[in-house]
């Protein structure tokens, strides 16, 4: 999904709110989460995987290591 840039989001009568925090996108869990995502589909769906959405995992692993 898309990442709003700070001060697009109207957080008025939240408290204090770490932004930055809130919208850190770490490598390390991103890493983990296509791992995971792998994982599920070769196990799940395996051979039934659309090439479609294995292209997609892909660019996904591609733009994580970009990170």
């Amino acid at each position: 999904g898309l990442v709003p840039k700070e001060g697009a989001l109207d957080l008025s009568g939240l408290g204090a709110i770490d932004t930055t925090q809130l919208f850190s996108l770490p490598k390390d869990f991103w890493e983990q989460e296509v791992r995971d995502i792998r994982s599920y589909l070769t196990e799940q769906v395996n051979q039934d995987l659309p090439k479609e959405v294995l292209a997609e995992l892909e660019a996904l692993e591609r733009r994580v290591h970009k990170m």
